[in-house]
Order: C-alpha cells, then sequence, then structure tokens
C-alpha cells in the first residue's frame, strides 16, 4: 500500500473520530473493542474513550468477564458489555508476559515471531467466543452505536463494527 493510500486511509479512519470530538449538539454512542493483550494498547482506546465521554458521549467497551473488574477501575466512566472468554485473555497475556521477560536474550524479530505464534489460536479463539456470544451479539446491534473503535491489530474489532 503506498504512502498516498495509507494516508486517504488514515483520514478516512479519523473522520469519524473527529466528528465526534468536534460535535457537540447531541451525545453519540461509542464502541471500544480492545485487543485481549497489551495493555498500553487499552489504555490508548480507553484514552480516546474518555474523551468522547468527557464531551458527553457515551462510551462502552466489550471485554472478559474476567478482566471487567479489572477495566472498571482503571476506567469507571466508561460503560461494559461482557463475555466469557474461558480463560483466553489471561493465556495470552501470560505468554505476553513471559516472552517479554526473556525478550532481552532474543532479538525482537524472533521475539514478536514467537508471539505471534503462539498466541494466533489464542486470539482466533478469544475472538470467536465474543461473536459467538449470541447475547452480546444482539445487545451490540440493539444498541446501535455510531463509531466503533478498536486496534487494527485485533481484527475482531472491525468485524464487531460489521455487525
Amino acid at each position: 500500500m503506498g504512502g498516498r493510500s495509507k494516508l486517504q486511509c488514515s483520514i478516512i479512519l479519523l473522520a469519524p473520530l473527529v466528528l465526534l470530538i468536534t460535535h457537540r449538539s447531541s451525545a453519540e454512542k461509542v464502541l471500544l473493542v480492545p485487543p485481549p493483550i497489551a495493555d498500553s494498547r487499552w489504555f490508548a482506546l480507553a484514552k480516546i474513550g474518555k474523551a468522547l465521554v468527557d464531551r458527553g458521549h457515551v462510551g462502552t467497551a466489550v471485554v472478559s468477564e474476567d478482566f471487567v473488574g479489572k477495566r472498571q477501575a482503571q476506567r469507571p466512566e466508561l460503560r461494559y458489555e461482557t463475555f466469557q472468554d474461558q480463560g483466553t485473555q489471561a493465556r495470552l497475556t501470560e505468554v505476553q508476559d513471559s516472552l517479554c521477560s526473556s525478550a532481552e536474550k532474543h532479538s525482537v524479530l524472533r521475539t514478536l515471531l514467537s508471539v505471534s505464534l503462539i498466541t494466533s489460536g489464542d486470539f482466533q479463539k478469544h475472538c470467536d467466543l465474543l461473536l459467538g456470544d449470541f447475547s452480546l451479539v444482539e445487545r451490540l446491534k440493539a444498541a446501535q452505536y455510531s463509531v466503533v473503535i478498536s486496534d487494527p491489530a485485533f481484527p475482531c474489532g472491525a468485524i464487531v463494527a460489521a455487525l
């Protein structure tokens, strides 16, 4: 993808967010779909969610039942929709922590390859469980979110946006 295409794609993705931030006449519903690993990615999405809530919008995050207490403590201004992930997020976090602790012994490329190989099955299962929770999917559809914000590295967010 050329530089111009990436710029156009970025502008298209950011346009709804800019409109929500600058448009103050009505509250919009915003759904956050964070990846099951990398707290830094959660904090980035949650910061966007907080900024939108501070401007009068309603922010909701989809998280595992096992992690909802932790996420609520970090961002109490958000609402939460939960699903049972059968421990996939805990396993992914464990693998991430293990690989990060041994990262200085290996090259960055080797560590990234290890993470992607080890976590791909649990990543897919996590997404399957999220999308397979029919009650959750129906609640998300009924809520009619104006915008869905997700991490591009977590394709499940794009699927949720298409519901």
